[in-house]
């Protein structure tokens, strides 16, 4: 079997045309038990015109490496790096996508119906609106609905109250020049940076309740 990491990037479960709508990019730096949950919360949301891109981000665990491949091998698009920190990863899963549409998630993360679906019809129906998000709901170990509140200019310039899950138009990461991956990774402000950035060029916020 060829190994589509160097080829087609288009997960065989999601895409049969050549147009690609949306792309979920998605990060894995050793989350290899979280990545399924992942990929089949993305997979139960029934978009034809989707594609996978997950980014192995240098990871070193015998199990995540190993599901990796499997992965592979059965045609998801595994881009592989060292490690380079989330802004990269994101940065090169983004360079390797075809959709017009971009959705980082990250690997110990997953999306509920009709999120996506939603996102994609603001977006086609809005062409000033650059960044669709919604709310929060926390698993594990802590549970319940965190409400993110409605765009807000000064809200955002106070601090970041939009998670990095937020579908948002690949044009708008050709503008950025992409994720700044010069924010160090613990400090986790590339979301706001990157948000900021679409402020600043003259994009709306769409939130979804």
């Amino acid at each position: 079997m060829n190994d589509l990491s160097d080829t087609d990037c288009s997960a065989p479960e999601l895409t049969d045309a050549p147009s690609v709508v949306l792309s979920v990019v998605i990060p894995c730096y050793n989350h290899g038990e979280f990545l399924l949950e992942a990929i089949a919360s993305v997979e139960s949301c029934g978009g034809r015109h989707w594609e996978i891109v997950i980014v192995n981000d240098g990871s070193t665990e015998r199990a995540t490496l190993e599901l990796l491949e499997t992965l592979r091998i059965r045609g998801y698009c595994i881009v592989d790096q060292v490690n380079q920190g989330l802004s990269a990863a994101r940065n090169a899963g983004i360079n390797r996508a075809c959709g017009r549409y971009i959705l980082p998630l990250d690997a110990d993360n997953c999306v509920q119906l009709p999120y996506l679906t939603r996102a994609i019809e603001v977006l086609d129906q809005y062409p000033d609106v650059g960044v669709v998000y919604g709310n929060l709901e926390l698993f594990g170990e802590q549970s319940g609905i965190v409400q993110v509140p409605r765009f807000s200019v000064d809200l955002l310039l106070v601090g970041n109250a939009i998670d990095a899950c937020a579908v948002f138009r690949r044009s708008i990461w050709n503008d950025l020049g992409g994720y700044d991956s010069q924010i160090p990774g613990k400090i986790g402000y590339e979301d706001w940076d990157f948000w900021l950035g679409a402020l600043e060029r003259g994009w709306k916020f769409w939130h979804l309740e």
